[in-house]
C-alpha cells in the first residue's frame, strides 16, 4: 500500500474513535471493535488471503456494531430489545459474532488444505 492510502485509513480510524468518543467517552471500547472489522475488511480485500466474503461480512458486521451503539443509553432492562443487557445487543450480536467466526474458522481451514497451484518454474 502507499503512503497516502496508510494515512487515508489512518485518518478514517482516527476520526471514528473521536467520533464515538465525543458522544460517550465510556463507548471507546466500541471503536476498537468497529475498527478491527473495518480493518480486517481493508486487509482481505486488498491482500486477498481470504475469500472476498470475508472482507464483506467483515463490513457488514462493522456497520451493525454501530448500529447497536445507541443501546447503551437505553437502559438495562432485560427484557427491551434496544438495551444494554438485552436480547437485541447481547443475544443476538453474540449469535452474530459466533456464526461469522466459525464460517470463518472453516474458510481458513478449507483454504489451508488446498494444495499450491503448481508453476511452470516448478517443474
Amino acid at each position: 500500500m502507499t503512503e497516502s492510502v496508510i494515512r487515508r485509513y489512518t485518518g478514517l480510524f482516527i476520526g471514528l474513535r473521536q467520533l464515538i468518543r465525543h458522544v460517550d467517552p465510556a463507548c471507546d471500547w466500541i471503536a476498537g471493535v468497529v475498527q478491527f472489522f473495518i480493518a480486517l475488511g481493508i486487509a482481505v480485500a486488498r491482500l486477498g488471503l481470504l475469500p472476498r466474503w470475508v472482507g464483506r461480512s467483515a463490513y457488514v458486521h462493522a456497520a451493525i456494531n454501530l448500529a447497536f451503539l445507541p443501546a447503551v443509553f437505553f437502559g438495562d432492562d432485560p427484557a427491551d430489545f434496544y438495551s444494554a443487557q438485552g436480547w437485541g445487543t447481547a443475544a443476538s450480536m453474540g449469535a452474530v459474532w459466533s456464526l461469522w467466526t466459525l464460517a470463518v474458522s472453516v474458510s481458513i481451514l478449507r483454504t489451508a488444505r488446498r494444495p499450491a497451484p503448481v508453476t511452470a518454474s516448478a517443474v
